[in-house]
């Protein structure tokens, strides 16, 4: 946060109020995502022959065909 602080400062902006409360927010937040996913990975560690992209493969996927629409070969 401070880094956007900072930037808002140069483009002249005066305004700090969100910049201020999640600044110390995030630090919190930030520390305990990382502690859940040491929890989590400790509880559930990740098999050699997963696939770790397997999440961004589907979601590329699912955009692609809302991009795109059905393929022709398809059926309705």
């Amino acid at each position: 946060m401070g880094f956007l602080a900072d930037l808002a400062g140069k483009q002249g902006s005066q305004e700090r109020e969100y910049t201020d409360v999640r600044g110390v927010c995030d630090i919190t937040h930030t520390a305990e995502l990382f502690r859940a996913l040491s929890l989590e990975m400790a509880t559930n560690p990740i098999s050699p022959d997963a696939d770790l992209f397997e999440g961004d493969d589907l979601l590329r996927q699912l955009i692609v065909a809302i991009v795109q629409g059905p393929r022709p070969d398809s059926a309705a």
